[in-house]
C-alpha cells in the first residue's frame, strides 16, 4: 500500500496508539508509525529538491534558448541590412529564386513618415487632443502634401526590403 504524507501524519498521531480502556500506549506501533512518517517526509523533501533542480535546469535551458534565438534574430537583421546595402549599391530592386520559392524586393523611397524637429511648436489645428496639444503627424503630413509650408517638420522617405 502506498501511504501519502497526509495519511502517514494521520496514522502517526499518539491518540491512535492509546488503548481507550486501559490507557496503555502501543509503543512499538507508535514508533513504527513515526518511522513511516519520517521516511515519507524525507521522500517528499527529496522529491521537492529534485523538482527544484529540474525547474532550475529548465529555467537555464530557457535562458540559453532565448539567448540563442536573440543572437540568430540579430544575425538575420544584420544579413538583411547587408543585403539591403548591396542592393542599393548595385541598384538591384528584386532578387528571386529560380523556382519561385522566395524573393526579395527593394521598394525605393516607398515608406514615408514625418520627422518633427526637437523644440518645434505647431498651431492647434495640426495637433492631436488632449491638452497640452501634441503634434499630429497625420495632419502635418497632409498639410505638407497640400503644399503648405510647415516649419519644423518634413517628410522622410525610407526604403523597404521585403523577403517572402
Amino acid at each position: 500500500m502506498n501511504v501519502t504524507l497526509y495519511h502517514a501524519a494521520e496514522l502517526a498521531k499518539l491518540e491512535n496508539f492509546v488503548d481507550t480502556e486501559t490507557g496503555e500506549i502501543d509503543i512499538a506501533g507508535f514508533d513504527s508509525a513515526q518511522i513511516t512518517l519520517q521516511e515519507k517526509s524525507r521522500a517528499v523533501v527529496a522529491y521537492i529538491k529534485n523538482e527544484q533542480a529540474l525547474i532550475e535546469m529548465m529555467k537555464n535551458a530557457e535562458k540559453d534558448l532565448a539567448a540563442k534565438r536573440k543572437a540568430r534574430e540579430a544575425h538575420n537583421e544584420n544579413l538583411k541590412d547587408y543585403l539591403y546595402r548591396t542592393m542599393r549599391q548595385t541598384e538591384t530592386t528584386e532578387i528571386s529564386a529560380a523556382d519561385g520559392t522566395f524573393k526579395a524586393k527593394l521598394y525605393l523611397e516607398r515608406d514615408e513618415s514625418v520627422a518633427i524637429d526637437e523644440g518645434a511648436t505647431f498651431p492647434p489645428e495640426l495637433c492631436n487632443p488632449p491638452r497640452p496639444p501634441e503634434p499630429s503627424k497625420t495632419l502635418i503630413k497632409e498639410a505638407i502634401l497640400r503644399g503648405e509650408p510647415i516649419k519644423g517638420a518634413h517628410i522622410i522617405k525610407k526604403d523597404r526590403l521585403e523577403i517572402k
